[in-house]
């Protein structure tokens, strides 16, 4: 990523050629965003209204090709953030021309850097870590309205599926640390809903590989 940001003229450029058209209008990210259900029992993250702006086909929020899953998350989430991007630009970047091919971490994690362009007249560094350390960082990026990329893998089929991870409810266990119950996920797929939700059980068991995303100006 350092390699990446060193090259900040090259980022720029890239990023810029991508920029047509009207730039979506991002939600604000202050404060937290968590509630109590029920006793002891809460939701943390965005919610759907605040969301399902960027999850439309008309907004590209579901995926142009059969494995660009990955590319169509990408875009949702940077979009969400105030970037103007595309998965077509995000696959042309990463693949050099718009290949319907699938995408691993150093893919993902190569497209989830450098700069773009803002809806604010600037430019906005992009940058991400992979993994996750614990239910408790999970909840307090949810909470704060930064949404996740997961990797899931699919039963039986060698290759996996991308999702965002919108939100999550949970209940508060020993120690304070959260017990996740469910997680809200946003599937790409044009033939499925675009909100689903998976319990924790099921998305454990499918091997997530998580994406965490940070845009500053």
């Amino acid at each position: 990523m350092r390699k990446l940001l060193n090259n900040f003229l090259l980022i720029v450029f890239l990023f810029h050629s991508f920029c047509q058209g009207a730039i979506p209008q991002s939600q604000p990210s202050t404060g937290s965003d968590y509630n109590e259900v029920q006793s002891n029992y809460y939701v943390a993250g965005i919610p759907s209204k605040e969301f399902e702006y960027y999850t439309t086909p008309s907004q590209s929020g579901r995926q142009r090709q059969a494995n660009w899953c990955w590319a169509a998350c990408i875009q949702m989430v940077l979009n969400y953030h105030g970037l103007f991007v595309t998965q077509e630009q995000v696959v042309e970047r990463i693949y050099g021309g718009l290949v319907d091919s699938p995408a691993g971490v150093q893919e993902i994690m190569n497209a989830l850097s450098g700069w773009a362009a803002n809806n604010r007249g600037g430019y906005s560094r992009i940058y991400a870590q992979y993994g996750l350390w614990s239910t408790t960082e999970l909840v307090k990026l949810l909470s704060n309205k930064k949404p996740l990329i997961v990797g899931l893998t699919n039963p039986n089929e060698p290759i996996g599926h991308t999702y965002v991870i919108t939100a999550v409810y949970y209940t508060m266990g020993a120690l304070n640390i959260p017990n996740i119950h469910k997680v809200i996920l946003r599937d790409p797929m044009p033939t499925k809903p675009s909100r689903q939700e998976m319990s924790w059980n099921e998305f454990i068991s499918r091997d997530p590989k998580f994406f965490k995303i940070w845009v500053n100006d």
